[in-house]
This record gives structure tokens, C-alpha cells and sequence, in this order.
């Protein structure tokens, strides 16, 4: 999977979290913040990205990052409006989401999440996703896998807005 997927994926939960209140101004920063929070476990910090993929993929050491996360996120304006376990869960669904569908590439040996206490590993491959290329993200299979990627996930961002769309709408009736 590509930041494009990872990042659609994280922004559609994200929406579906984020409290109905929140809007305009203070929901784009929030969608974007889902988005890098998808994209969350293979980051390249030091002792963190693939080449500790059992570490950075674990659900242990991904729900320590989680509730970490959250006395940096109360110090934003945008997330004030967000109960601590709504902060939380939308944290940990974002970053969920990015284990969900490294489970779906067709190649791999799987994703061990309950690492280090199981090595069991979880892989339910779907043909149409493809690893991409870290050395070069130009090249044409990136490419296709980017628009793959784009097409599938962004028709579930844009499911997810309508769903949230349909939510607030239901609210606001008498």
C-alpha cells in the first residue's frame, strides 16, 4: 500500500469520528491529521519504519503512540471539542486503519499485529493491490498502484463524508 491509500483510509475514519459540531476551518486540519495518522506506521523515524515492521505494525507499541498522541492533540483548537475517548478512539481507528489494509496486499508474508506476545500473522490478499516502490515513486507501477489506490479509497472517503453527511443531517431534524 501507498501513502495514497493509507492517507484516504485514515481520512475516512477520521470523518466518521470526528464529533458532529466540528466543521469548516476546524475540520480540515482534523481530516488532515486522520490522514497522517493512517499513514502513521510506516513513517521513517529512526528504530520505527519497515526495517522494524513487527515493531511499527504492532498494536502493543501502536496503542502506547495512541495515547501519547493525545496531550499533544489537546494543546490544538481543533480537537478541544473531542472527548478524551473519542480522542482516543479516533487516534486509534486512523492508525487501524493502516494495519486493515496491509492485510490485503498479494504479496508478503502478512502482518503479525499482536507481536510481540503471538506470531501470528494476518493476510487476506486482494489481487488489485500491489506493494509500490520505496526506492522510486515515479515509476509506472507506482503510478498504477496510485490510482488504484485513489479510486478504491477515495470512493470510500467520499461513502464516508456522505455517511457523516447523512448523520448530521439526521441531528439537526426536530
Amino acid at each position: 500500500m501507498t501513502l495514497v491509500g493509507h492517507g484516504l483510509m485514515g481520512a475516512s475514519v477520521g470523518i466518521l469520528i470526528v464529533p458532529s459540531q466540528i466543521s469548516g476551518k476546524k475540520l480540515i486540519p482534523v481530516i488532515i491529521i486522520a490522514a497522517i495518522l493512517g499513514n502513521l506506521p510506516d513513517s521513517n523515524f529512526p528504530y520505527w519504519g519497515h526495517e522494524l515492521y513487527y515493531f511499527s505494525h504492532s498494536l502493543l507499541v501502536l496503542s502506547i503512540v495512541t495515547a501519547l498522541l493525545i496531550p499533544v492533540e489537546r494543546l490544538a483548537s481543533f480537537f478541544r471539542e473531542f472527548s478524551l475517548g473519542r480522542l482516543f478512539l479516533f487516534n486509534w481507528l486512523c492508525i487501524l486503519s493502516h494495519l486493515g489494509i496491509d492485510t490485503l496486499y498479494n504479496q508478503g508474508n502478512g502482518l503479525n499485529p499482536f507481536w510481540p506476545f503471538s506470531s501470528l500473522r494476518i493476510h487476506f490478499p486482494i489481487p488489485l493491490f500491489h506493494w509500490a516502490s520505496t526506492n522510486d515513486w515515479s515509476t509506472w507501477n507506482n503510478m498504477q498502484e496510485y490510482l488504484i489506490e485513489g479510486g478504491v479509497f477515495g470512493l470510500i472517503l467520499l461513502i464516508s463524508i456522505l455517511i457523516k453527511r447523512l448523520y448530521v443531517l439526521k441531528l439537526s431534524r426536530p
